[in-house]
């Protein structure tokens, strides 16, 4: 029986990379969703690090892994926290967007998923 050659080592370990990624984008979201309601109308300085900083890092994560259908939302995301965080207060208007922005990078991530063949946890 022949070995497998080294390519096809390479692309079945990427594509198990790529599956563990999708697989921890669900809790990624979910504690950007929980951190995003919290400063609903509220400067909660906590929330608006969390949010900030873990979009700002699944931006970078998410090129690295060539999902870069999450660079974008995720990217505005981090940008209005950004804001937040320099002005020390949060804006109705942004806050919806921020959601806006949210549910985009939801939408992205079902089409991720079902780009590299990963199932929703």
């Amino acid at each position: 029986m022949a070995e497998p050659s080294v390519p096809t080592d390479r692309a079945a370990a990427r594509r198990a990379l790529d599956r563990e990624f999708a697989a921890g984008l669900g809790e990624r979201t979910a504690t950007l969703r929980t951190a995003l309601v919290a400063c609903a109308g509220v400067f909660a300085a906590a929330e608006v690090e969390t949010l900030y900083y873990r979009a700002h890092a699944l931006k970078g994560t998410a090129a690295s892994y060539g999902a870069h259908e999450l660079v974008e939302p995720a990217a505005r995301l981090a940008a209005i926290g950004r804001g937040w965080l320099e002005r020390r207060t949060t804006d109705a208007q942004e806050h919806a967007a921020a959601v806006a922005a949210l549910d985009d990078l939801e939408a992205a991530v079902a089409s991720y998923r079902v780009r590299i063949g990963a199932t929703a946890p």
